[in-house]
């Protein structure tokens, strides 16, 4: 499985939180963990093309979460970045697939000498899935502040303390 360019990890947060009800953080940085890998999912499928925004999916550990594709480390990096213009032609049996699956009528052979030409552009979907969560980070943490503070709230007026 190929390794995302999009992981956030909450490093360092734990000694400010440890005065803190254990239980009411662990869900409350579950949830911010949740808020931002499913907003950086749901950028990253919008901008992939085809059926590549189905191979998205997410993964989130108590102090780590991911987005990633279960699709082939190198098609996807083509897919973001793109290819470059003037090397070598690609694969003619992918394209052949991508050929059928589109609907795209046209020689095979002149499809690739011109990708292999001309190159093309990346889509650049997870890295704007990765602008994302760097843009709403702040506003994420508030709601983790915001959740952890009234979890407390509830608490004390159960008779638990903080």
């Amino acid at each position: 499985m190929p390794r995302s360019p999009i992981t956030a990890e909450l490093r360092g947060i734990d000694a400010g939180l440890r005065f803190l009800d254990p239980e009411s953080v662990v869900g409350a940085r579950k949830r911010a963990l949740l808020r931002a890998v499913m907003g950086a999912q749901r950028v990253a499928q919008h901008g992939a093309p085809g059926s590549t925004s189905r191979s998205i999916m997410t993964e989130v550990k108590p102090l780590r979460a991911r987005v990633y594709s279960i699709q082939h480390a190198g098609k996807m990096n083509t897919l973001e970045v793109g290819r470059a213009a003037g090397r070598k032609p690609p694969p003619i049996l992918p394209l052949l697939d991508w050929m059928r699956r589109s609907g795209f009528a046209g020689n095979v052979m002149v499809l690739s000498r011109s990708i292999g030409r001309r190159g093309f552009r990346g889509h650049f979907f997870m890295r704007a899935a990765q602008r994302w969560v760097q843009n709403n980070w702040g506003s994420i943490l508030s709601k983790m502040g915001h959740d952890i503070e009234n979890e407390a709230k509830k608490r004390a007026a159960r008779g638990g303390g903080v």
